[in-house]
């Protein structure tokens, strides 16, 4: 019942199946390892062969979570396999006419593409239609990384955005984001046509040798032999918010990331690294070299004023902190606290840079 109200959410293909996890790490290296299955049978292969003599499969994404990585290590595949396909001018979205290219230059060779759906660093989102689009004339695997940003589907305002979610093969949702459940919790839906490949990796036996079927239990449809009840959060909290609740609730994250980003802009002491397309964005110093000890130290300011806790990353080069709003209980009060200490922060330190110049 959880699987499928977070289908009937989001908008996914109905003929999808989920298997919940600790983490979107985990959920990523579930929906890749049926990715990897997929690979292997147009060899020839299955799991129970290994990767050993398996030609490595052609990886492309434009900005992957880290977890991209760690997965593909954890399968085998090896953290070089993927290839990195170059971003729109300005943004973390992939060049799509590039990834053409690449789909192109590998045609007759096992793809996996995989497509961002709210990047961790600026909330960028991939032309999912456009990519979509393109299994048309090639024949690839497509998941769908939306761990941080596919609850956006649940608002009319930002479904648009999700054109060609249907024609994907498997998706993450990492639960304890913006569906706002506890931690631990995440879940890999994958196309139910792939259910075989699930069980020829995750069946819980010596040998594989039987064939899956509605009764299969989830022991052998996912990577935990042992685990909790992670569907019971999700199903309660899909049944108290319900389509509505989960709308207003994206819709004024949303609002309150433009409203937040705003702020920090009009300061000038600070500029964002790109405009806001869902609930997060980047930002740095508002001057020609940033360091990235001077946003470190920013980081461990702003944690010591007491109001919130931002991580650091790089953006083209260029260190930054980022934040996402997904908690439910988000005001614009909250923003002018925390925009107020971020400001104060940066502030502080670009005057003190002033005096000692």
């Amino acid at each position: 019942e959880a699987v499928s109200g977070l289908i009937d959410l989001l908008g996914l293909h109905p003929d999808m199946a989920g298997s919940f996890t600790s983490g979107a790490t985990m959920a990523t290296a579930a929906a890749l390892a049926v990715a990897r299955e997929w690979a292997a049978q147009t060899q020839g292969k299955t799991a129970n062969d290994g990767v050993y003599g398996l030609e490595r499969p052609v990886i492309l994404s434009g900005t992957a979570h880290p977890s991209v990585y760690k997965g593909l290590s954890i399968l085998g595949l090896g953290r070089n396999s993927l290839t990195v396909v170059d971003s729109m001018e300005g943004r973390e979205a992939v060049d799509v006419v590039k990834l053409e290219r690449a789909l192109a230059e590998n045609k007759g060779k096992p793809c996996i593409v995989i497509a961002n759906m709210g990047t961790a660093n600026s909330g960028d989102v991939d032309d999912l239609k456009s990519i979509a689009a393109l299994k048309e004339k090639y024949d690839f695997f497509l998941h769908v990384d939306g761990a941080i940003g596919i609850v956006a589907a649940a608002s009319d305002l930002y479904k648009p955005l999700f054109e060609g979610i249907l024609q994907t093969d498997s998706v993450t949702i990492d639960c304890h984001k913006w569906l706002n459940v506890p931690y631990d919790s995440a879940i890999a839906l994958v196309r139910k046509e792939y259910k075989e490949y699930q069980y020829r990796i995750y069946a819980q036996e010596t040998s594989v040798k039987g064939t899956v079927s509605e009764e299969t239990d989830f022991t052998n449809l996912g990577n935990e032999g042992s685990r909790r009840f992670r569907a019971l959060a999700v199903w309660m909290s899909l049944m108290a918010y319900g389509k509505k609740g989960y709308a207003e609730m994206v819709e004024r994250d949303c609002a309150m990331a433009r409203l937040f980003a705003e702020k920090l802009e009009s300061s000038g002491v600070l500029r964002l690294m790109g405009p806001v397309r869902l609930n997060g964005f980047a930002f740095t110093f508002n001057k020609e070299q940033v360091s990235e000890e001077e946003i470190l130290a920013l980081r461990q300011k702003i944690r010591l004023d007491g109001a919130a806790f931002l991580n650091h990353s790089k953006i083209f080069g260029v260190p930054v902190l980022r934040c996402s709003l997904s908690n439910w209980a988000i005001q614009e009060k909250d923003v002018e606290v925390v925009a107020s200490s971020v400001i104060r922060c940066a502030a502080e330190m670009m005057e003190q840079e002033s005096v000692a110049k």
